[in-house]
């Protein structure tokens, strides 16, 4: 979905329906990962070794490499592209990045949320983060903030949804049956085709439509991904950090050669097939570059092997 979206086509009408889950399962995702049983000392040391070291390096060969070549027409000095990267306002260099750095800080803020003993109390104290967030977003209409900070109460929301989930899966899988998968998903499109408008994970000037649309698209997402089981969808699972570091490399050169070639499509059906297609290709372009940083130079990424 990620590369779908940054594809260089108009593709304004498919994105309207996957704009409600697109964000919101990477924190759902990240929610559901998240390891609260070790010590804040640990997750932090580790949060650092596997997001923060990355993010530092891999932007680095981002910055490196669009000095090298590069498609935008836009070129910066040295220190203004480390000022995007360290900034993340930028938009040319390492804007595909943006969600490690982001996912960074809220990891650590956070640890101690989920550290409250009272359930009920924890759960108030996530959805008053929200409102709080909503409200500064759309009501007193803060400004763009470094990493993202303007987004911390919605990601902590929808992390928050991901380690419940996470702790009552069995018990929630048991009720996501076909019969109400198919009315969710009616309800689903039906809402947006009529109201021509999509919401985002971070909600919409009206907050309950918002959280009714995303609820209803994480269901969606969780039931169709336990029905997704393949060597290729496993495999960009499994390096996803690299995906987003590197997606936007390979999408300029699929994007470039369909321009070359004159492969633009002119009708909904033409333009959405060809996003598809080069989805795919730019996703396979980047195994070799995932196959050979795991194994010749892991430590990029954090790893030790």
């Amino acid at each position: 979905m990620v590369i779908f979206s940054h594809m260089d086509f108009d593709n304004y009408v498919v994105m309207r329906f996957f704009n409600p889950v697109l964000l919101t399962t990477f924190f759902f995702v990240s929610g559901y990962l998240y390891k609260d049983n070790i010590p804040f000392l640990t997750m932090l040391r580790h949060r650092t070794r596997t997001l923060l070291w990355p993010f530092i390096v891999l932007g680095s060969i981002l910055i490196f490499l669009s000095y090298l070549h590069s498609y935008n027409d836009k070129q910066i000095g040295l220190l203004e592209s480390y000022g995007e990267l360290f900034s993340q306002y930028g938009y040319v260099h390492i804007n595909t990045m943006w969600f490690i750095p982001s996912l960074y800080l809220y990891s650590i803020g956070f640890y101690p949320l989920l550290h409250i003993k009272n359930n009920r109390i924890r759960l108030m104290v996530v959805i008053l983060c929200m409102i709080i967030n909503w409200f500064l977003l759309y009501i007193v209409n803060i400004p763009s903030l470094p990493w993202h900070i303007g987004w911390m109460g919605f990601a902590w929301f929808y992390m928050y949804l991901g380690k419940l989930y996470q702790k009552n899966e069995s018990i929630i899988d048991k009720v996501m049956n076909p019969i109400w998968i198919v009315i969710l998903l009616v309800l689903y499109i039906f809402y947006i085709v009529g109201t021509n408008r999509s919401c985002n994970f971070y909600g919409s000037p009206f907050l309950i439509d918002s959280l009714v649309l995303t609820h209803i698209g994480l269901t969606l997402m969780i039931y169709i991904s336990k029905r997704i089981h393949n060597r290729f969808t496993m495999f960009i699972g499994g390096n996803t950090l690299l995906y987003f570091a590197f997606h936007g490399k390979c999408m300029s050169l699929v994007n470039q050669c369909f321009l070359h070639f004159n492969f633009v499509g002119n009708t909904f059906l033409e333009i959405e097939t060809i996003l598809l297609l080069g989805t795919i290709l730019t996703a396979v372009l980047l195994i070799p570059i995932c196959l050979f940083i795991n194994r010749y130079m892991p430590f990029l990424i954090g790893k030790f092997k």
